[in-house]
């Protein structure tokens, strides 16, 4: 985008620019070869004059594409009139186009260069009048056509001004329509990792406990249905709660649901790994259920998502959880003595985790486990 505002285009030019520029050649052929039509016409050498007043006229034909090069060419006309023409001259066609390319320099150009432009075509009508004043003009007949070379001026800034309020507004529109698109997409993202959590974790317990039921005598294998049970009714409430923000309009409210699972969701989370045979070594500080409620709900997934891992991958017989809070940071750690991986593959679990801890400032590490399984270490800035 240059100072005028003016993009490269195709090779045709404006119609309705080089119509005018045609009829104000022929205007400017008749009033100096054949009849004038506008009081004494164009006299002088006629070869010379034409030459003139077609360099005023001709430039109408690129003051789209070249507004400052087609006003200095059409004032470089013009005054090239002014010197050759005879002084008493009614030069209405290069006037007309004169008034043109000034109004196309103030709608196209930025307002330093409009106003620069401006007072060069100011100068050059005075450097003319001066060269073409004859006995009898008047003040008037030297003031008006100043007048209305600012006057095109004006209104080609007026032209200009509503053109970039309205190209503001389309750009805020368009910053608008991007911002939401973003916060939307982070919305289905956030939906995809709940919907990971819920449903890997439910599947994940349902297959340790169908597994252990189909060994397990009639009181375990009623135990272990209860805990099915247990768990598959808790994730449909969860797939609704998540399916109910997928399926509202959006201009509509949503109806009250029940609170993103926070620091009371801990325990069931742990129950359930019990639930699923592992041995469970916890220390969680006080103060987790004190945490804003994404940080408590960033905690909760890190611990299901790593115990969930633990119970479809690990072969671990135990698990070490550990959530620490400090007034700086807020730590958690989760380690297993199964057989662990140097370089486990990051799969939407891990992703997922490390994700729900860049979201609130934080980090995910996984590696070797002081127990020899595999560790997951998330440090999260506490609230100030």
């Amino acid at each position: 985008m240059s100072a005028c505002g003016v993009q490269p285009g195709g090779r045709s030019l404006p119609f309705g620019d080089v119509l005018l520029g045609l009829v104000l050649a022929v205007l400017v052929v008749v009033e100096v070869w054949v009849q004038p039509v506008f009081q004494t016409g164009l006299p002088g050498p006629r070869p010379v004059v034409t030459a003139g007043a077609l360099l005023a006229v001709a430039p109408v034909v690129v003051r789209s594409r070249r507004p400052v090069l087609a006003v200095v060419a059409g004032v470089a006309g013009m005054l090239l009139l002014g010197v050759v023409a005879e002084p008493e001259q009614a030069n209405f066609p290069v006037f007309v186009a004169v008034l043109v390319l000034v109004w196309s320099v103030a709608a196209q150009c930025q307002p330093l260069v409009a106003a620069r432009a401006l007072g060069a075509v100011l100068a050059a009508g005075a450097l003319y009048q001066a060269l073409t004043f004859v006995d009898g003009d008047t003040g008037a007949d030297v003031a008006v056509p100043l007048l209305l070379l600012i006057a095109a001026w004006g209104a080609g800034s007026e032209v200009r001004r509503h053109r970039d309020a309205a190209r503001r507004t389309e750009e805020r529109a368009a910053a608008a329509l991007r911002e939401q698109e973003r916060v939307l997409q982070q919305e289905r993202d956030e939906i995809a990792r709940e919907l990971h959590d819920v449903v890997a974790a439910a599947l994940s317990v349902v297959g340790v406990q169908a597994a252990a039921a189909s060994r397990a005598d009639a009181e375990g294998a009623r135990a272990a249905a209860a805990t099915i049970e247990r768990v598959s009714r808790t994730a449909v409430l969860d797939m609704r709660r998540l399916l109910q923000v997928l399926r509202r309009p959006v201009s509509t409210a949503l109806e009250a649901m029940e609170p993103l699972p926070g620091a009371a969701a801990l325990d069931g989370v742990l129950a359930e790994a019990k639930d699923g045979g592992l041995e469970l070594h916890v220390a969680v500080d006080d103060g987790l259920a004190a945490l804003p409620a994404v940080l408590q709900l960033t905690v909760v997934r890190i611990v299901q998502e790593s115990l969930t891992n633990v119970r479809k991958h690990s072969d671990a017989s135990a698990c070490w959880v550990s959530v620490r809070i400090d007034p700086n940071t807020v730590g958690v750690e989760i380690e297993d003595d199964g057989r662990g991986c140097d370089a486990p593959v990051p799969g939407h679990g891990l992703v997922g985790m490390a994700e729900r801890a860049r979201l609130v400032g934080g980090t995910v590490e996984v590696g070797r486990s002081s127990h020899g399984g595999l560790a997951v270490r998330a440090c999260m800035p506490a609230p100030a």
